[in-house]
């Protein structure tokens, strides 16, 4: 770097120039300038990146965008908070571009390091989304291929040890082993279950395993504490996941809500992820919001996890639920 390029006035030239292309949704000459900043500076102001990001996911750049959350995920020293932007861009570039091998292996990293490294609910929850939408679509890829005219079969010999996952202390492979079961509608595993759950602390395999016990109708009582809230019931007293979280008619508001205020797509699929797994959390408790009020809550929530509302404007009955579950999971 020459000392023409070094100095601080002509570094801060280029970015009020980045920002103004950016804003004048100059889009192609803001990736040539930024492309240039790049080499010559080595710690990039976060808002840039963001934006960065913002135009390629614009421009449906995701292999750019891959390879370039990447490089700086494995390359440069960041905060905490530009590793999770570049974590969160490596699965969307990921999820996108169909490489589903890949994306399992990276929402695995999120997953699995997620809460010792302290990383934001929000992050974890997408990663934990991705990870099984990879397998399932991984599972289907494999179904396709494999020369067995009974599909239902191949599906139900996907290679994993029930009793070895189960007991397992990474809560990733105790998640396989529930979906596998729920999927299977296996009921023969209802008792191991059950005794599990006594003991079950991470609350996305608790959640879990109650979906899986609803689903074959054990007969014992669910008792469970979250978030100061107490749930005793027999399975036949309450709801399935899908009802007792509202989930179709929530999505198809966030749908509908998010077509108009959302700028482009991508924004949609993530309010609906974020909803899916916040309500995971949550079951089974009871929802106490209406699927229009959940939509308008969720859709705030990832305007604001994408900096595009502020904070202090997040607020409200659905703001507070939502804070309470994400200020729960980070103790």
């Amino acid at each position: 770097m020459n000392n023409l390029t070094s100095h601080p006035r002509f570094i801060k030239k280029i970015e009020r120039d980045l920002k103004a292309l950016y804003h004048d949704n100059d889009f192609d000459l803001f990736i040539e300038k930024f492309s240039e900043y790049s080499t010559i500076i080595d710690h990039i102001d976060i808002t840039l990146v963001e934006m960065y990001y913002d135009v390629l996911i614009q421009k449906n750049e995701y292999e750019k965008m891959y390879k370039y959350a990447q490089l700086c995920f494995q390359t440069k020293e960041m905060s905490r908070d530009e590793a999770e932007l570049h974590l969160n861009m490596i699965l969307q570039a990921l999820f996108n571009l169909e490489l589903y091998e890949e994306l399992l292996e990276w929402s695995n990293i999120v997953t699995v390091t997620g809460k010792e490294s302290g990383m934001a609910a929000s992050l974890i929850q997408f990663a934990t989304h991705c990870k099984h939408y990879a397998t399932e679509e991984l599972k289907k890829r494999n179904t396709m291929t494999q020369p067995n005219e009974n599909n239902d079969e191949v599906f139900n010999t996907v290679d994993i040890d029930i009793d070895e996952y189960l007991n397992a202390e990474n809560p990733t492979l105790v998640i396989a082993a529930v979906e596998h079961l729920i999927d299977l509608k296996d009921e023969t595993y209802g008792d191991d279950v059950y005794k599990l759950l006594q003991s079950e602390r991470d609350m996305s395999v608790a959640s879990l395993m109650v979906i899986y016990l609803k689903e074959i109708e054990y007969d014992g009582v669910i008792h469970l504490e979250k978030f100061g809230e107490t749930f005793d019931a027999h399975t036949s007293e309450f709801k399935q996941f899908e009802k007792s979280a509202k989930v179709e008619p929530t999505i198809r508001w966030i749908v509908e809500e998010g077509q108009l205020r959302f700028d482009h797509e991508e924004r949609i699929q993530q309010a609906i992820e974020i909803f899916l797994n916040i309500s995971l959390l949550w079951y089974p408790l009871k929802v106490p919001f209406t699927p229009k009020e959940l939509a308008k809550g969720f859709i705030s929530y990832t305007k604001m996890l994408n900096n595009e509302l502020p904070m202090h404007s997040f607020n409200g009955f659905v703001a507070d639920w939502i804070l309470k579950i994400e200020k729960e999971i980070h103790k």
